[in-house]
């Protein structure tokens, strides 16, 4: 930043020296060095400005040629049970997914679509280990509530998820969910700092304890409570890999929910004790 007030300035010194002379001759030296200098900004900039028009023309044209088909696809999700849309993500196929220029994870953003994609909004812990999402794991799906998927009509999927109308190129998926709502347990309890989130949620998501419902415990407070002491969760990556992935017996299941303005609701009938999570952040 420095650098820009140095140009002004080292511009200035020939100027003032020209200006200094009585012969207006001696303005043609400043004036050739400044165009000398500047020539090269204002052909980058303008370079620059013409390459986004053209993006924008070819974007303006590819919405109205697709407008029909994604104004029915976004209509539909609108009708159909709330859960979370997956487009894709910046790390995979979500990023040559576009119309015109447009991620359609950013159209789903755009259209206030709750929906699991680029980290548009990365101010939560939960954000960062997003961008891991499996598309091939039906326990990610779960987990983040990702009820559907929109993909290009050629791009091929597990079985469990299903295809539910096609738009054009695009295609409308559905997928098995308990909603934003389920009941969970595990033995497992941490203490630590938010610094030592990170690794140990990426390490369990990436194991194979969320396939059956073990969610660790976690207080950032640095103090355990109840009776059984929490391990440390800079230990937490060492730890998971080790725990044991034993299935539970049911522990119950969401009888309905309700999703409102910044409300959620749900009935739940538990079997055993269990812990009962809220799949937003």
């Amino acid at each position: 930043m420095g650098g820009i007030l140095l140009v002004g300035m080292g511009l200035a010194i020939p100027w003032q020296w020209a200006l200094s002379r009585s012969n207006m001759r001696y303005l043609f030296v400043p004036a050739v060095i400044t165009v000398a200098l500047l020539f090269p900004i204002y052909t980058e900039r303008s370079s620059y400005l013409e390459q986004n028009a053209t993006w924008m023309r070819d974007t303006q044209r590819a919405f109205q040629n697709e407008q029909q088909d994604i104004d029915g696809l976004m209509e539909m999700i609108d009708t159909l049970p709330p859960g979370r849309v997956y487009a894709g993500l910046a790390g995979n196929w979500g990023s040559e997914y576009k119309v015109g220029s447009v991620p359609v994870y950013a159209m789903l953003s755009a259209g206030s679509v709750d929906s699991l994609g680029y980290l548009y909004h990365a101010l939560s812990l939960n954000s960062d280990v997003q961008v891991h999402f499996d598309d091939t794991r039906p326990e990610h799906y779960n987990l983040f509530n990702v009820r559907y998927v929109v993909a290009p009509g050629d791009r091929i999927f597990p079985e469990f998820v299903q295809p539910l109308q096609e738009f054009g190129r695009h295609r409308l998926y559905e997928v098995a969910s308990t909603g934003y709502f389920d009941l969970v347990g595990s033995e497992l309890s941490f203490s630590g700092g938010k610094k030592e989130f990170y690794p140990a949620a990426s390490t369990w998501l990436a194991s194979g304890l969320p396939g059956v419902k073990q969610h660790p415990s976690i207080d950032f407070s640095g103090e355990s409570e109840g009776p059984d002491p929490a391990f440390r969760l800079s230990n937490a990556e060492y730890l998971i890999q080790q725990a044991d992935i034993l299935a539970s017996p049911t522990r119950g299941h969401v009888t309905a929910e309700g999703i409102g303005n910044n409300t959620y609701v749900a009935e739940v009938r538990v079997e055993q004790e269990s812990m009962l999570i809220l799949k937003s952040t």
